[in-house]
Protein backbone atom coordinates (compact mmCIF):
# COMPACT_ATOMS: atom_id res chain seq x y z
CA UNK A 1 0.00 0.00 0.00
CA UNK A 2 1.50 3.28 -0.99
CA UNK A 3 0.74 6.38 1.39
CA UNK A 4 0.52 10.10 1.05
CA UNK A 5 4.44 10.46 1.31
CA UNK A 6 4.75 9.06 -2.34
CA UNK A 7 2.28 12.03 -3.77
CA UNK A 8 4.42 14.69 -5.96
CA UNK A 9 1.93 17.19 -6.76
CA UNK A 10 2.10 19.24 -9.93
CA UNK A 11 0.17 22.62 -11.10
CA UNK A 12 0.25 25.59 -13.39
CA UNK A 13 -0.93 29.02 -11.94
CA UNK A 14 -0.73 32.15 -13.83
CA UNK A 15 -2.67 35.18 -12.56
CA UNK A 16 -4.18 32.69 -9.86
CA UNK A 17 -2.05 33.85 -6.83
CA UNK A 18 -4.57 34.56 -4.64
CA UNK A 19 -6.61 31.83 -5.53
CA UNK A 20 -2.99 29.62 -4.99
CA UNK A 21 -2.56 30.93 -1.91
CA UNK A 22 -5.81 29.83 -0.14
CA UNK A 23 -5.25 26.08 -2.06
CA UNK A 24 -1.70 25.54 -1.88
CA UNK A 25 -2.10 24.59 2.22
CA UNK A 26 -4.18 21.82 1.57
CA UNK A 27 -1.09 19.71 -1.24
CA UNK A 28 1.84 20.74 0.59
CA UNK A 29 -0.05 19.05 3.80
CA UNK A 30 -1.06 15.96 1.17
CA UNK A 31 2.36 15.63 -1.07
CA UNK A 32 6.34 14.78 -0.49
CA UNK A 33 6.78 17.91 -2.82
CA UNK A 34 4.86 20.20 -5.25
CA UNK A 35 5.70 22.01 -8.08
CA UNK A 36 3.95 24.95 -9.54
CA UNK A 37 4.41 26.27 -13.35
CA UNK A 38 4.37 29.94 -13.96
CA UNK A 39 5.65 32.50 -15.68
CA UNK A 40 8.81 34.45 -14.78
CA UNK A 41 7.24 37.96 -14.26
CA UNK A 42 4.00 36.49 -12.03
CA UNK A 43 5.61 38.00 -8.95
CA UNK A 44 2.47 37.29 -6.50
CA UNK A 45 2.55 33.24 -7.65
CA UNK A 46 6.09 33.06 -7.32
CA UNK A 47 6.28 34.79 -3.41
CA UNK A 48 3.24 32.53 -2.59
CA UNK A 49 5.60 29.48 -3.61
CA UNK A 50 8.67 30.57 -1.62
CA UNK A 51 7.06 30.70 1.55
CA UNK A 52 6.96 26.45 1.31
CA UNK A 53 10.09 24.98 1.64
CA UNK A 54 8.32 21.86 -0.07
CA UNK A 55 7.12 23.78 -3.24
CA UNK A 56 9.29 24.03 -6.25
CA UNK A 57 8.97 26.92 -9.38
CA UNK A 58 9.07 25.88 -12.68
CA UNK A 59 9.06 28.57 -15.28
CA UNK A 60 7.70 28.52 -18.34
CA UNK A 61 5.66 30.97 -21.25
CA UNK A 62 3.59 28.25 -22.36
CA UNK A 63 4.17 28.83 -25.70
CA UNK A 64 3.74 26.21 -28.34
CA UNK A 65 6.66 25.71 -30.98
CA UNK A 66 7.64 22.65 -32.85
CA UNK A 67 6.57 20.33 -30.08
CA UNK A 68 2.98 21.14 -31.13
CA UNK A 69 3.78 19.63 -34.81
CA UNK A 70 5.21 16.54 -33.05
CA UNK A 71 1.87 16.06 -30.86
CA UNK A 72 -0.06 16.90 -33.89
CA UNK A 73 1.84 14.03 -36.23
CA UNK A 74 1.82 11.37 -33.70
CA UNK A 75 -1.47 11.80 -32.49
CA UNK A 76 -2.66 11.61 -36.37
CA UNK A 77 -0.69 8.38 -36.63
CA UNK A 78 -2.37 6.48 -33.76
CA UNK A 79 -5.85 7.68 -35.43
CA UNK A 80 -6.99 10.73 -33.20
CA UNK A 81 -6.65 13.42 -36.21
CA UNK A 82 -8.42 13.22 -39.33
CA UNK A 83 -5.44 14.66 -41.20
CA UNK A 84 -1.99 15.02 -40.91
CA UNK A 85 -0.26 18.66 -39.60
CA UNK A 86 1.21 20.96 -42.07
CA UNK A 87 5.05 19.88 -42.27
CA UNK A 88 5.93 22.66 -44.13
CA UNK A 89 8.04 24.60 -41.96
CA UNK A 90 8.14 27.99 -43.60
CA UNK A 91 4.89 28.59 -42.68
CA UNK A 92 5.69 27.33 -38.77
CA UNK A 93 7.00 31.00 -36.98
CA UNK A 94 3.67 32.64 -38.25
CA UNK A 95 1.39 29.69 -36.91
CA UNK A 96 3.19 29.60 -33.51
CA UNK A 97 2.82 33.19 -33.50
CA UNK A 98 -0.94 33.34 -34.05
CA UNK A 99 -1.48 30.84 -31.87
CA UNK A 100 0.42 31.82 -28.90
CA UNK A 101 -1.44 34.78 -28.91
CA UNK A 102 -4.53 33.75 -28.28
CA UNK A 103 -4.03 30.42 -26.23
CA UNK A 104 -2.46 28.46 -23.23
CA UNK A 105 -0.27 25.81 -23.31
CA UNK A 106 -1.03 23.85 -20.20
CA UNK A 107 0.55 20.74 -21.41
CA UNK A 108 3.76 21.81 -22.29
CA UNK A 109 3.87 23.50 -18.52
CA UNK A 110 2.83 20.46 -17.04
CA UNK A 111 4.85 18.08 -19.23
CA UNK A 112 7.95 20.23 -17.89
CA UNK A 113 7.15 19.88 -14.59
CA UNK A 114 6.26 16.13 -14.67
CA UNK A 115 10.06 15.34 -16.35
CA UNK A 116 11.35 17.17 -13.64
CA UNK A 117 9.92 15.02 -10.64
CA UNK A 118 9.73 11.93 -12.53
CA UNK A 119 14.12 12.56 -12.05
CA UNK A 120 14.03 13.88 -9.26
CA UNK A 121 11.29 11.73 -7.19
CA UNK A 122 11.02 8.28 -9.49
CA UNK A 123 8.61 5.81 -8.85
CA UNK A 124 6.34 7.90 -6.94
CA UNK A 125 2.12 9.12 -7.92
CA UNK A 126 1.83 12.38 -9.52
CA UNK A 127 -1.22 14.23 -8.82
CA UNK A 128 -1.77 16.77 -11.85
CA UNK A 129 -4.19 19.48 -10.13
CA UNK A 130 -5.78 22.90 -10.96
CA UNK A 131 -4.64 25.55 -8.77
CA UNK A 132 -8.40 26.22 -7.97
CA UNK A 133 -8.61 23.03 -6.27
CA UNK A 134 -8.09 22.18 -2.44
CA UNK A 135 -7.52 18.96 -1.04
CA UNK A 136 -10.51 18.38 1.25
CA UNK A 137 -10.18 17.61 5.57
CA UNK A 138 -9.45 14.20 5.84
CA UNK A 139 -7.97 13.84 2.14
CA UNK A 140 -4.76 12.31 3.59
CA UNK A 141 -6.89 9.22 5.87
CA UNK A 142 -8.42 8.63 2.33
CA UNK A 143 -5.21 7.85 0.69
CA UNK A 144 -3.71 5.98 3.06
CA UNK A 145 -6.55 3.57 3.23
CA UNK A 146 -6.58 2.75 -0.59
CA UNK A 147 -4.31 0.12 -1.94
CA UNK A 148 -3.13 2.45 -3.91
CA UNK A 149 -1.64 0.37 -7.42
CA UNK A 150 0.07 1.17 -10.66
CA UNK A 151 -1.70 2.35 -14.28
CA UNK A 152 -4.46 3.37 -12.77
CA UNK A 153 -6.04 6.69 -12.55
CA UNK A 154 -7.56 7.84 -9.48
CA UNK A 155 -10.10 10.75 -9.41
CA UNK A 156 -12.10 12.22 -6.86
CA UNK A 157 -15.88 10.79 -5.92
CA UNK A 158 -16.81 14.35 -6.99
CA UNK A 159 -16.09 18.06 -7.19
CA UNK A 160 -17.84 20.79 -4.91
CA UNK A 161 -17.80 23.64 -6.50
CA UNK A 162 -17.99 26.87 -4.01
CA UNK A 163 -18.72 30.61 -5.36
CA UNK A 164 -17.52 32.67 -2.53
CA UNK A 165 -14.45 32.60 0.14
CA UNK A 166 -17.44 32.43 2.84
CA UNK A 167 -19.29 29.77 1.15
CA UNK A 168 -15.71 27.37 1.02
CA UNK A 169 -14.81 28.53 5.21
CA UNK A 170 -17.97 27.45 5.75
CA UNK A 171 -18.32 24.01 4.14
CA UNK A 172 -21.63 25.35 2.67
CA UNK A 173 -23.98 26.27 -0.37
CA UNK A 174 -21.99 24.50 -2.67
CA UNK A 175 -22.54 22.34 -6.19
CA UNK A 176 -21.61 18.64 -6.38
CA UNK A 177 -20.18 19.08 -9.87
CA UNK A 178 -18.70 16.14 -12.03
CA UNK A 179 -20.01 13.24 -10.05
CA UNK A 180 -18.65 9.84 -11.31
CA UNK A 181 -14.99 10.86 -11.91
CA UNK A 182 -14.69 11.30 -15.66
CA UNK A 183 -10.81 11.90 -15.17
CA UNK A 184 -10.28 15.45 -16.29
CA UNK A 185 -7.32 17.36 -15.62
CA UNK A 186 -8.19 19.41 -12.60
CA UNK A 187 -7.25 16.10 -10.82
CA UNK A 188 -5.60 13.17 -12.31
CA UNK A 189 -3.42 11.20 -9.55
CA UNK A 190 -1.54 8.37 -11.54
CA UNK A 191 1.82 5.98 -10.96
CA UNK A 192 2.98 3.90 -13.64
CA UNK A 193 4.62 0.45 -12.90
CA UNK A 194 7.88 1.10 -14.81
CA UNK A 195 9.40 4.39 -14.68
CA UNK A 196 10.45 4.26 -18.23
CA UNK A 197 6.59 4.26 -19.13
CA UNK A 198 5.33 6.77 -17.35
CA UNK A 199 2.77 8.88 -19.39
CA UNK A 200 3.35 12.65 -19.77
CA UNK A 201 1.23 15.64 -21.28
CA UNK A 202 1.68 16.51 -24.76
CA UNK A 203 1.99 20.17 -26.13
CA UNK A 204 -1.38 21.50 -27.07
CA UNK A 205 -2.81 24.70 -27.04
CA UNK A 206 -6.04 23.49 -26.15
CA UNK A 207 -6.13 22.77 -22.13
CA UNK A 208 -9.23 20.36 -22.57
CA UNK A 209 -7.61 18.16 -25.54
CA UNK A 210 -4.49 18.00 -23.30
CA UNK A 211 -5.79 16.62 -19.99
CA UNK A 212 -8.61 14.03 -22.36
CA UNK A 213 -5.64 12.99 -24.25
CA UNK A 214 -3.35 12.03 -20.62
CA UNK A 215 -6.17 10.60 -19.20
CA UNK A 216 -6.85 8.02 -22.30
CA UNK A 217 -3.12 7.44 -22.54
CA UNK A 218 -3.05 6.69 -18.80
CA UNK A 219 -6.16 4.23 -18.84
CA UNK A 220 -4.90 3.02 -22.67
CA UNK A 221 -9.00 3.94 -23.01
CA UNK A 222 -10.26 1.41 -20.84
CA UNK A 223 -12.52 3.53 -18.16
CA UNK A 224 -12.14 0.51 -15.66
CA UNK A 225 -8.81 1.87 -15.08
CA UNK A 226 -10.21 5.25 -13.73
CA UNK A 227 -10.24 4.49 -9.55
CA UNK A 228 -12.81 6.61 -7.46
CA UNK A 229 -11.60 7.25 -4.21
CA UNK A 230 -14.03 7.92 -1.32
CA UNK A 231 -13.67 11.65 -0.90
CA UNK A 232 -14.22 14.81 -2.61
CA UNK A 233 -12.19 17.67 -3.58
CA UNK A 234 -12.85 21.61 -3.65
CA UNK A 235 -13.06 23.85 -6.36
CA UNK A 236 -12.78 27.40 -5.84
CA UNK A 237 -15.04 28.59 -8.88
CA UNK A 238 -17.91 28.63 -10.68
CA UNK A 239 -18.61 25.56 -12.09
CA UNK A 240 -17.97 25.04 -16.08
CA UNK A 241 -15.11 27.89 -16.41
CA UNK A 242 -11.72 27.67 -17.48
CA UNK A 243 -9.23 29.25 -15.04
CA UNK A 244 -7.38 29.66 -18.22
CA UNK A 245 -9.13 31.76 -20.07
CA UNK A 246 -11.56 33.78 -17.28
CA UNK A 247 -9.95 35.50 -14.35
CA UNK A 248 -11.50 34.36 -10.77
CA UNK A 249 -14.93 33.20 -10.59
CA UNK A 250 -14.58 33.11 -7.10
CA UNK A 251 -16.28 36.02 -4.51
CA UNK A 252 -13.26 36.27 -2.15
CA UNK A 253 -15.49 38.23 -0.02
CA UNK A 254 -15.86 36.65 3.10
Amino acid sequence: MENNTNIIGITTCVGYGPILELTIPSHVKTCRHVYVVTKPDDTETINICKKYNKVSIVFNDFKVDERWIKTHERRYKSGEFPHPPDMRKEFWPKRFASVNAKSFNKGGGINAAQKIAAESFPNTFQLVFDCDISLPIGFNDVINQEKMVPNKLYVPRCRRDYKSLRDYNDQARYIENMKGGPGWGFFQLYRPADERGRVFYDHWPDAAKTDVWFRNDVIKKDHSNIVQLKTHVDHLGAEGKSIHYKKFNFNFNK
